[in-house]
């Protein structure tokens, strides 16, 4: 997945005024605001079915301290997170929304597994990315579905960082292996992962770079100046603006 001439707005969660976060009303109103891809994470419920929910437990949205895997498919999705939106899961995201494009993190390590069965049965490979911190579910998500597109682990962040920082962006291909996006922070060990340089080290590696989460207007342009691919953010009409102006000045 190479870079793209026009940068990439990947909607953080579906965050949208009026909706609550990974719920169908938020993603389809990221969607209407020029959002190009809907971002979101994977944790699986009781019953093994793959839901859209970014926390281990239900306690920051709801009050309830239970772990989503210990709660049923069923009872997640008519639990009332706002504006009568339960829980989704990712079946019934992929229905509602058969064009649109995702960036699923893989949260839990059943993640993979279950959402290997889901893609194979709505044939959606072709239109998602796969991610996620951990090592060990990068590893099954490559082995579970060999074509699907993925970004890299932390651990593989971290050595691709130190290896620049070091001068050794010869690695930088070996060390992103079969991945082919980096979905990273601006800065992290204290060393900024934004740099023009960095970016273009990427580039000639064939992998595009995506920035999480970008909500100032003066960070998106800034990125964008320095070649970013996409932009994660909870703010995607501000961020398709920016885009838009981009064009229009040049």
């Amino acid at each position: 997945m190479p870079h793209r001439a026009t940068p990439l707005v990947l909607s953080h969660r579906g965050n949208m005024p009026g909706f609550v976060e990974n719920t169908l009303g938020g993603f389809r109103a990221a969607l209407a605001a020029g959002a190009d891809v809907l971002e979101s994470d994977v944790h699986v419920s009781r019953d093994g079915v793959p839901m859209l929910f970014h926390d281990e437990t239900l306690e920051r949205l709801t009050g309830d301290p239970r772990r989503i895997r210990d709660v049923s498919s069923h009872e997640l999705k008519k639990l009332d997170l706002g504006a009568g939106e339960g829980v989704p899961t990712l079946e019934d995201v992929l229905v509602t929304f058969p064009t649109a494009r995702f960036n699923l993190d893989m949260k839990s390590p059943d993640a993979p597994h279950a959402t290997a069965s889901v893609l194979a049965r709505q044939i959606a490979h072709d239109r998602v990315l796969l991610a996620s911190f951990s090592e060990r579910n990068r590893r099954k998500v490559h082995r579970l579905m060999p074509g699907v597109a993925t970004s890299v682990s932390a651990n593989q962040f971290v050595a691709i960082l130190v290896a620049t920082r070091l001068g050794l962006g010869f690695l930088v291909k070996h060390l992103v292996g079969r991945s082919r996006v980096m979905q990273i922070p601006q800065r992290a060990l204290g060393l900024d992962a934004s740099t023009a340089k960095f970016v273009e080290l990427a580039h000639r590696c064939d992998v595009r770079v995506d920035y999480w989460v970008i909500n100032e207007e003066a960070d998106m342009r800034l990125l964008l100046d320095r070649g970013a691919d996409g932009l994660v953010t909870d703010r995607a009409a501000l961020a398709r603006e920016v885009i838009a102006s981009r064009h229009t000045e040049s």
